[in-house]
């Protein structure tokens, strides 16, 4: 058997695998090959980059890859130990789009990792990109499910306000008797090319984007690395906190605006927008696997408990919900506090 160790965020992962493709996995993990090769599936546009621990370093979770040809996929889980068995090999060559494959962006180790990061260390993540802005100690943290708007707010914040991207796609958070610990994450995004033509067109410039040739612009991303225009800070801890729930339709021209929402309601929103990764059972390879939920009832009590003492936190100053178009999705600022 071939053996990794890897770290991510501090929590530990043993990958065992008698194929040692699954254990490189560098289209899906390497840094380096992203960089150099970007796609949209690298698990490096969901979550920041694993970091390679030796062989020594206890796991917190392992993951075995058993690839055994002619042999129907099986996935078993087992508190922190997690199995997939099978033909995996011809799957993996056979699929065209990688995201739901183990190491895509949405795939199974994703949300394994998630549900790992919950009960080995209590680091919770939201849905949401943040961005930082430095002089204010400001976090703005942008949550909702995919075609929200986070890209957008992510566009006009680093090209029109002055900030720098804290995380892309997940906010990661840990609240304890010091209040609430924010760590940096992915800083790859996905963005959709008529973002970049129609919305933001300066931004093709600006940020080095290759645009392919498409015929749906709305429906073909590209990945776009803002490492040179992310944070230098690895941990952000009780900064100024605003949360929006945004709704970005474009073409619209007005707004509307919640500066005060439901407490209940809001509350509601954060812990289903925390649980949406872990507890959503999906179908891998094109529709060929299905895989359940990784949630559990502890790890749920204990999200909510975390959610409701990040809301009380005093560093989180203002709790909005905005419905807007790309030209006034900045409209939140009048009413931050």
């Amino acid at each position: 058997m071939y053996k990794r160790n890897t770290r991510l965020l501090g929590v530990t992962f043993t990958i065992f695998s008698n194929n040692p493709g699954f254990v490189r996995a560098e289209e899906f993990l390497s840094a380096e090959y992203q960089k150099e090769n970007p796609h949209i599936w690298s698990l490096l546009t969901a979550l920041p980059a694993p970091e390679s621990v030796g062989d020594e370093e206890p796991a917190d979770a392992t993951l075995y890859i058993l690839d055994v040809a002619d042999t129907p996929i099986k996935i078993c889980r087992e508190g922190t130990t997690l199995i997939i068995s099978g033909d995996i090999s011809r799957l993996e060559t056979e699929t065209a789009d990688k995201r739901w494959n183990i190491f895509g962006n949405v795939g199974l180790f994703f949300a394994f990792s998630l549900s790992v990061l919950e009960s080995a260390a209590a680091i919770h993540s939201l849905h949401a990109s943040a961005l930082y802005r430095a002089p204010e100690n400001r976090l703005l943290i942008v949550a909702g499910s995919s075609g929200s708007g986070k890209t957008v707010f992510q566009l006009e914040a680093l090209l029109r306000r002055g900030y720098r991207v804290f995380t892309t796609e997940m906010t990661h958070f840990r609240v304890d008797s010091g209040g609430c610990t924010f760590f940096k994450g992915s800083v790859y995004d996905n963005i959709r090319v008529g973002n970049l033509l129609y919305d933001f067109p300066e931004a093709v410039g600006r940020f080095r984007v290759k645009l392919p040739e498409t015929d749906d612009p709305w429906e073909t991303y590209v990945p776009v690395d803002f490492g040179p225009w992310s944070t230098a800070e690895l941990t952000l801890v009780n900064p100024q906190t605003i949360i929006v729930f945004p709704r970005i339709e474009s073409g619209r021209k007005d707004f509307h605006l919640i500066s005060e929402p439901d407490a209940a309601g809001f509350l509601r929103s954060c812990f289903e927008n925390a649980s949406e990764k872990i507890d959503k059972s999906q179908v891998m390879y094109e529709g060929a696997i299905p895989f359940a939920s990784f949630d559990q009832q502890d790890l749920a009590a204990k999200r909510l408990q975390d959610i409701k003492k990040l809301l009380a936190q005093k560093s989180v100053t203002s709790r909005m919900r905005l419905i807007a178009g790309p030209e006034n999705c900045w409209a939140w600022e009048s009413a931050a506090k």
